[in-house]
């Protein structure tokens, strides 16, 4: 017991001090926290890269609402507690408590934290489309007009809001500073993996090799606008969905209030009848 409080204690104290170190020598100008998406370090070398790539990308697409390794630490105390609450009850015997204890363990530990994390994909993904919307409007209406295409990823690159403001910045200073455009767009991909992103980059790789994209920005930007009126459509029905169920979970639990202690006597008097 004590050796397991030793670990966990060490366990949290290093995932306080990564995070303590990232906050003191991260640079405010790096692209979407790639501070952690290009180290991994001692955390590689715990478990496989695979995995911690997917993590990594689990983060990323949060915004790295918490840094991989913290997240990492965080699992790793929670399947070392469960080993140990596993290995405490199968000594006694007691399979009952094994499993009430884990669930109890991962009811409040692992799902909280994941249902926070997928709320701010969600989120985050949802600014992405927006944003998304907004500009290619400008861009296809800019380009209607004859702006020049420098002018144009200039005045998007001001125009966009976190977090994609700063690949739009890059983007629209490359040529300048002789950067690969391509290296850019990358950057830009790899903020998200919904569709509507990838297609945006698409367009503008298509525009910087052939110079013809207005229609595609036109098309995208409808589409986004279809898919949020029904985005909002969807969310609306399912609003309606859960009031329903609350309701019948309501009235379900009157029932069972109701009948249990009536079927109780019941029983009871069924029992005296039969004795």
């Amino acid at each position: 017991m004590i050796l397991l409080i030793i670990s966990i204690t060490i366990l949290i104290a290093i995932a306080f001090f990564q995070l303590t170190l990232y906050f003191l020598t991260r640079e405010k100008h790096r692209l979407e926290n790639s501070y952690y998406s290009k180290k991994g370090r001692y955390i590689n070398r715990l478990i496989k890269d695979s995995w911690y790539n997917t993590v990594d990308g689990y983060m990323k697409e949060a915004g790295y609402y918490i840094s991989t390794e913290v997240f990492i630490i965080f699992n790793l105390i929670i399947i070392g507690t469960a080993l140990y609450t596993i290995i405490e009850k199968l000594m006694t015997g007691d399979l009952y408590g094994i499993i009430t204890n884990l669930i109890r363990l991962f009811l409040f530990t692992v799902v909280p934290l994941n249902i926070l994390i997928y709320r701010k994909i969600s989120q985050r993904r949802n600014k992405i489309r927006l944003q998304l919307c907004n500009i290619q409007d400008i861009m296809y209406f800019q380009s209607k007009i004859g702006t020049p295409e420098d002018v144009i990823l200039a005045y998007t690159a001001r125009v966009a809001k976190h977090p994609l403001q700063e690949p739009l910045q890059y983007i629209a200073n490359a040529p300048k500073v002789r950067k690969s455009f391509e290296e850019d767009l990358e950057n830009l991909r790899s903020l998200s993996k919904i569709t509507e992103l990838q297609a945006f980059s698409f367009a503008l790789a298509q525009r910087y090799e052939m110079g013809i994209s207005e229609k595609s920005f036109k098309a995208q930007s409808n589409i986004l606008k279809r898919s949020k009126r029904l985005r909002k459509k969807i969310i609306r029905q399912h609003k309606r969905t859960k009031l329903v169920m609350a309701a019948c979970l309501l009235f379900a639990c009157y029932v069972l209030l109701v009948s249990v202690p009536l079927v109780k006597e019941v029983l009871d008097s069924l029992n005296l009848i039969f004795r």
